[in-house]
């Protein structure tokens, strides 16, 4: 879905969880930038982006920076929070992800993102959040269960 090759900022301040961001987003056909705060986002230019993904451990002021600087440049830009435990202030993102979830699902979220922006984002922005906050909870939500039942073997294992 990402043949048109989207644009997409990828802020965030843990090496390894960007690294892996980079990684997922360019094999699934995104372009990729990255920045490590608002400054380093300042020095990529005035490049337009389609979407920001921002990493749990950006600072909540370099967070709302970015997403402004981002939606002056394309007003449809999708945003994307990473959290770590609890995050808050989130009402410029339209999907928040857990870092510690299933990566994949950032793919997933952002062509969803995408397809709402194709079809004119019939819906309008909570919409969209509602959407892709339900597409986390389930992907959570099936991860919890297939991990509960693996440790349920795993014990029935240990009793014969």
């Amino acid at each position: 879905m990402a043949a048109s090759k989207k644009a997409i900022l990828d802020v965030g301040r843990e090496a390894s969880f960007q690294k892996l961001r980079r990684e997922l987003l360019t094999a699934s056909g995104f372009e990729v930038s990255s920045a490590g705060s608002f400054r380093g986002v300042k020095k990529l230019g005035a490049k337009r982006f389609h979407a920001v993904v921002i990493g749990a451990w950006v600072s909540p002021k370099d967070r709302d920076q970015i997403v402004q600087l981002v939606r002056a440049r394309n007003p449809e830009a999708s945003v994307v929070f990473y959290y770590d435990g609890k995050i808050e202030g989130t009402e410029l993102a339209d999907a928040i992800l857990n870092c510690h979830g299933d990566h994949a699902d950032l793919v997933r979220i952002l062509e969803h993102l995408f397809s709402k922006q194709k079809d004119g984002g019939k819906g309008g922005g909570t919409t969209r959040r509602l959407a892709a906050i339900a597409v986390t909870i389930a992907s959570g939500f099936l991860n919890l269960i297939s991990t509960l039942a693996w440790d349920r073997i795993e014990l029935s294992s240990a009793m014969f």
